[in-house]
């Protein structure tokens, strides 16, 4: 066994990327194949040590109490692995290297094996590029494989990567790290209608878009011969035979990852064959959201029911002798396979993946139809965290294709919790959800940013769903409550951050969840009370969102002003008027005062709150108490505002 000396490798967190070029040795630039030197930690150096790797302890460089780097025989392949043992709380070591010959804007696939000694909500991370990539190691002493695509964006050169054990006490050990350009290489043809490709490894969703031109540059006579996941497609029978050239591009979520070089083919006149043959047509995933027989969406991504738009405000796990308190309550969804109790209580089901109708009988005699069924159901369940649960986003389409194969009448819902593997995902469903879940970890804002990073993967052509915590960690995690985490948000947080997903743009809301007997009562009273409140201004959170020519000055109730601005806020059109919602992100009052360009009509409407207030001119001032949120309903003298784009 091999253990590393407790070097002292640098000194202070500043000069680390400084000086780790000079402290490792400098390979040679490549451009193909694994640019990690040394990637399964084989090759030792005079000391011992694995040869172009270092490490960085968690006190400026030096080990932390009950930190330990090492090599091990402990290896997926060949005799060593690297390992980081963390015994304390609060310790973020980590091994490194330097990867040279980085170009700038290219995507990258990165691959590693890890494991881990025990079960644990932290998780190691691997850091590239400035982006930060989790290893969700759910079996302990397991060997599991993670790969991800990165832009390089503007790296250049060099880049430092980094393999990191954080907080939580354990030992991860790390093995067979790959990055290398991802890239497509055109295969020669093996039969003269079929055309192959070799892509890099990668369990991300790819789609290979294929074409052919006159010239090997490309710029006459461009056509596209189709779309696929797979590698290889068929010459479409109309394409002219002769002299062609060909390529294909390769894209995930619509960014364009690489492009094969060019291939020479001849085509040659096909015979028609003699009797037509239909073949299945492939399944792509979808890159907005599409209307079927049942459920479609406006021009705002809005849900369409029976030819209404519909917001949804929805709950996980309630109980169907429930339902119908929900329902007065203002909810109009639950997440259940129990479709008819939802029926019956004029609420709509999200189903999960797999669901299948059974008849069942309203009374003795009459039984309730498919089609009905069908049409109280809004979408399908596919997958709960396919990020934190290591589905990749292969496996999370395919599931997509079945439920579309069973149920084309239906959106499909995904749920995603790390913002940055949204865009991973983000064309593996109809609908993309995301949870973040804050209280009391965590401030208010996660929520916005979650929502702003989901409607950034799907480019605002999807709609996005947020779905808002609604219990109490320490019902969930014996390591929440030793750590001071166990309590339920208070009506306050659950209205803030429902008004902040919609305020940055969710298209539903949903409460996760009702925790039955162990529910506490209040916050099903604050849940409910603000389900009613979100029903009330429906109308208004299916208006269009216009654009803000609108100052907000944010002042403490000393005076200081907030340069950060704890006001979030979105302008809507609809009803003849102007509506701003606005919610204090931050728990601290706050005077706040909005001016427009245009002037207001007196007095500004505080809806639902029994006051009104007297603008100046274009502006008007109010106070926002902690996690506060207002509903201005505001007439302008003239002048109406533009769309958002």
């Amino acid at each position: 066994m091999r253990r590393y000396a407790a070097q002292l490798l640098l000194r202070t967190a500043a000069s680390a990327l400084l000086m780790v070029s000079a402290l490792l040795p400098a390979f040679p630039s490549s451009t193909t194949g694994n640019i990690v030197k040394n990637p399964s930690f084989e090759e030792p150096d005079e000391k011992g040590d694995p040869a172009g790797w270092g490490w960085w302890g968690s006190e400026t460089g030096q080990m932390g109490v009950g930190e330990l780097f090492q090599c091990e025989p402990d290896a997926h392949t060949g005799d060593w692995s690297i390992s980081i043992r963390q015994e304390a709380w609060g310790n973020r070591g980590y091994w490194y290297t330097v990867l040279h010959g980085i170009k700038p804007h290219l995507w990258y696939a990165v691959s590693l094996w890890a494991k881990r000694d025990r079960p644990t909500g932290w998780v190691p991370e691997l850091v590239l590029f400035g982006q930060s990539r989790v290893m969700n190691l759910r079996r302990p002493n397991v060997w599991q494989r993670f790969d991800w695509l990165l832009d390089s964006g503007e790296s250049s050169g060099s880049a430092v990567l980094k393999l990191v054990n954080s907080r939580k006490p354990s030992k991860v050990w790390f093995d067979d790290v790959t990055v290398e350009e991802f890239s497509v290489e055109a295969l020669s043809p093996v039969e003269r209608r079929r055309l192959s490709w070799r892509p890099s490894f990668t369990s991300r969703l790819v789609v290979f878009e294929v074409e052919a031109a006159g010239t090997v540059s490309f710029d006459a006579g461009l056509r596209s011969l189709g779309r696929t996941l797979n590698e290889e497609i068929s010459l479409p029978d109309e394409l002219p035979p002769g002299e062609w050239f060909w390529r294909v591009k390769a894209f995930q979520n619509g960014s364009l990852l690489a492009v094969s070089p060019p291939q020479r083919i001849t085509v040659e006149t096909v015979e028609p064959p003699l009797q037509a043959t239909l073949t299945k047509k492939e399944v792509l995933p979808p890159e907005y959201a599409e209307s079927s027989e049942h459920i479609s969406f406006d021009a705002n991504l809005n849900l369409v029911v029976d030819g209404t738009a519909f917001f949804p405000v929805g709950i996980y796990s309630l109980p169907p002798e429930l339902f119908r308190e929900a329902k007065r309550a203002g909810f109009n969804v639950v997440v259940t396979n129990e479709v008819e109790a939802a029926r019956r209580a004029g609420l709509r089901a999200m189903v999960h993946k797999g669901f299948t109708h059974k008849p069942v009988k309203r009374d003795e005699t009459v039984p309730v139809s498919q089609g009905e069924a069908d049409c109280w159901i809004i979408a399908r369940y596919l997958c709960d965290e396919p990020d934190q649960t290591n589905v990749s986003p292969k496996e999370a389409f395919r599931a997509h294709v079945q439920e579309k194969e069973a149920d084309p009448l239906h959106p499909t819902a995904t749920v995603l919790y790390r913002p940055e593997s949204f865009g991973d995902y983000a064309s593996a469903s109809d609908i993309l959800m995301t949870d973040p879940y804050p209280i009391p970890h965590r401030p208010l804002t996660v929520v916005s940013e979650s929502v702003r990073a989901a409607r950034e993967a799907v480019r605002d052509q999807k709609p996005v769903w947020a779905i808002i915590q609604g219990f109490n960690w320490g019902d969930v995690s014996q390591e929440a409550r030793r750590i001071g985490w166990a309590r339920w948000p208070t009506y306050a947080e659950e209205r803030c951050m429902a008004h902040l997903a919609v305020i940055n743009g969710a298209n539903g809301i949903l409460f996760y969840g009702y925790g039955g007997s162990d529910h506490d009562p209040s916050n099903w009273r604050a849940l409910k009370r603000v389900a009613g409140e979100l029903k009330r201004i429906s109308p208004i959170l299916l208006s269009e969102t216009v654009s803000s020519p609108v100052s907000v000055i944010v002042a403490s109730p000393s005076g200081n002003r907030d340069v950060s601005s704890r006001i979030e806020y979105v302008l809507k059109a609809g009803r003849g008027s102007t509506y701003l919602i606005a919610a204090n992100n931050w728990p601290g009052k706050r005077q706040v005062t909005f001016r427009f360009e245009n002037r207001l009509h007196s007095p500004v409407n505080v809806l639902f709150e029994n006051r009104s207030i007297a603008p100046d001119a274009g502006c008007f001032s109010d106070l926002f108490a902690p996690y506060d949120v207002h509903v201005y309903d505001l007439r302008f003298e003239r002048a109406s505002f533009p769309a958002s784009p």
